[in-house]
């Protein structure tokens, strides 16, 4: 179950850079439920990172617990210069880039 009191703001999603700028984001594919460590990893790499969570509320048998969970599933988000984008690879669960129509 999401917890709506943590709506997403605009300050919370990274600002999107020129197309001529030589940094930009680009979307990463890693292993599923390795979000976490991935974006860990990347950010002691020093590579600027974006991982949206949400809070949910998992219920166990004997308790109820608030978790952040990534709010897309497999996906880390990453800022860094186009000519560094392999540098991503060295970190165990980053399995690939998406990208849309080829580009």
């Amino acid at each position: 179950m999401l917890c709506f009191s943590d709506q997403i703001t605009p300050q919370m999603i990274p600002q999107m850079t020129e197309v001529n700028d030589p940094v930009s984001w680009l979307v990463l594919y890693v292993k599923h439920n390795c979000e976490k460590k991935v974006h860990e990893r990347l950010t002691d790499l020093g590579i600027e990172t974006y991982l949206p969570t949400v809070t949910v509320v998992r219920q166990w048998s004997d308790r109820k617990k608030k978790l952040q969970v990534p709010a897309v599933s497999g996906i880390v988000f990453v800022r860094l210069p186009i000519a560094e984008k392999n540098k991503v690879f060295s970190v165990p669960g980053a399995v690939r880039y998406l990208f849309m129509d080829g580009a």
